[in-house]
């Protein structure tokens, strides 16, 4: 009797880790599925980051351009100014 008991209770036992095992992947599955997602979104927003920095650089590369380009401009302007009032007041 005491062997059937044993017996049952072994079988129970068994029954419940497997349960508990079914369990515990399912979880770890979830876990692992949502890791997953976050890390292709890592990704995706470090390939942005990137993509943002080389346009940033690009701007800033055209802004000094357009700034150097402007204060030679307005060297230009001035200059001529300045010979154009020498040329009629010094005359």
């Amino acid at each position: 009797m005491k062997k059937e008991s044993q017996s049952v209770t072994n079988a129970i036992l068994a029954e419940q880790l497997k349960n508990l095992a079914e369990a515990i992947k399912e979880g770890f599955s979830g876990v692992h599925e949502r890791q997953d997602k976050t890390n292709g979104k890592v990704l995706k927003a470090g390939e942005d980051i990137i993509q943002i920095q080389k346009e940033n650089v690009a701007r800033d590369v055209k802004f000094k351009y357009n700034r150097l380009i402007w204060y030679l401009f307005t060297i230009s302007v001035s200059l001529i100014i300045a010979l154009g009032s020498y040329i009629l007041f010094h005359h």
